[in-house]
């Protein structure tokens, strides 16, 4: 049987989904396949993270712009998903690529399907990307395997699938050591018997992480970033650490490409929550539930437009950009394989852009400080709203009925 491509949303679930639905792998006791915002959401869900390095000895700057939880530890997020749904999993990890080829290989000689890690950035069929200097772990889906050609296919959030050599594969997959070439094989699937325990998991999982006071990975962040735009005295603030506007420009379009573009939904991965929850809702029979995803809905519009802001259309070059990233996923989205010569051009076009705003940045620096301040108004009203949905969540999901549910979960052992 063929593999059908499902076109995902986020890397982790998209690849577990397009797994579970080509094997027919169904809901307990529907008749139906799992939606991707289900396993979003009892995966954990969604999380915020932001970090600028500073590399002084290089002038190299370089962010780091999450919205999924545990970002940076996507393989836990995939096991954790596949513990709470009952899917039989087989990890392999080796330092060794030799190894990992051959691990590889032994499946798909059998002709099945695996999941392998590797960085996005290395992957040929996405050019050059924004952060040439960027590493970004990223599960992918091998769907076929060519012995006469050693070419795989592969399975990337996309409506069609994308070949790569066995060579460009191993050095997607070795670009991040502490992934240890990891792959995961989905073995089996045995239903648990109550889907509702699984969804109180992950929300449990969000909550928990969400709550923390890390000014990195959790809302905090928020506020730490709306300070460092605003805040010129600070010696790490954006007015400093960019004051030569040194690789300014793709921070300004990752901000843009990161929230609209790799988070599919457009919404920094809020609409998708917000699916989550409506389904969630009618799971758990607790109405308030689809109040708090109108109120990640209203977040998810508030990251749009900060978005936007961030990299605004009344300065050409950064309109011509953005108009260019759009094509590029749009063609990465939809083509597949196909994509090729619209990627090459469209890649090729931003880089003279990046090379026209590095020689001299466009906006003046009243402009840019004004700029930063309206990034810095735009994340505190995000912060709020987000913090208002978290604490609503939070309410209630720790109601009596909730903690009822989970104390007849635990004496059915379920």
């Amino acid at each position: 049987m063929s593999y059908k491509y499902i076109n995902g949303y986020f890397a982790a679930t998209a690849c577990i989904r397009s797994i579970l639905s080509n094997k027919n792998y169904f809901v307990p006791k529907q008749n139906s396949t799992y939606s991707e915002n289900l396993l979003f959401g009892i995966a954990g869900g969604i999380g915020i993270g932001y970090i600028l390095w500073n590399y002084k000895s290089k002038n190299r700057k370089q962010l780091s712009l999450h919205f999924h939880n545990h970002w940076g530890k996507e393989i836990r997020t995939m096991t954790e998903l596949s513990k709470r749904i009952g899917l039989d999993i087989n990890i392999t990890e080796t330092t060794s690529s030799r190894k990992a080829y051959n691990n590889l290989r032994v499946t798909l000689d059998k002709g099945e399907n695996i999941i392998v890690w590797v960085d996005r950035n290395k992957l040929p069929y996405n050019f050059e990307p924004l952060d040439k200097y960027e590493k970004t772990p990223h599960p992918i889906v091998i769907t076929d395997f060519n012995k006469e050609t050693n070419i795989v296919t592969v399975d990337d959030l996309a409506k069609g699938g994308f070949e790569l050599t066995m060579d460009e594969l191993k050095i997607a997959r070795r670009n991040i050591p502490s992934l240890k070439n990891c792959s995961m094989q989905i073995k089996g699937y045995k239903p648990i018997e109550l889907l509702s325990k699984a969804v109180v998991q992950g929300i449990d999982d969000f909550i928990e992480k969400i709550s923390t006071t890390s000014q990195s990975f959790s809302l905090p962040a928020l506020k730490k970033w709306a300070k460092l735009l605003a805040s010129p005295a600070n010696k790490k603030s954006w007015s400093i650490v960019f004051a030569d506007n040194t690789d300014l420009f793709t921070t300004l379009a990752k901000v843009y490409e990161n929230t609209t573009l790799y988070c599919k939904d457009g919404h920094g991965l809020r609409y998708m929550y917000a699916d989550f929850l409506d389904e969630a809702s009618l799971l758990l029979n607790i109405t308030i539930l689809k109040e708090i995803a109108t109120v990640y809905r209203k977040a998810g519009d508030l990251w749009a437009k900060f978005a936007n802001t961030s990299f605004p259309d009344t300065v050409a070059q950064f309109k011509q950009t953005k108009q260019l990233l759009i094509q590029k996923h749009k063609a990465l989205n939809e083509l597949g394989e196909a994509s090729h010569t619209t990627l090459k051009t469209s890649s090729k076009q931003i880089q003279e852009l990046y090379k026209e705003c590095a020689n001299k940045f466009p906006l003046t620096r009243k402009q840019k400080m004004d700029l930063f301040n309206e990034m810095a108004v735009g994340l505190m009203e995000i912060y709020q709203v987000e913090l208002n949905a978290a604490n609503l969540l939070f309410n209630t999901i720790n109601e009596t009925t909730v903690q009822a549910f989970r104390a007849e979960s635990v004496v059915a052992g379920v």
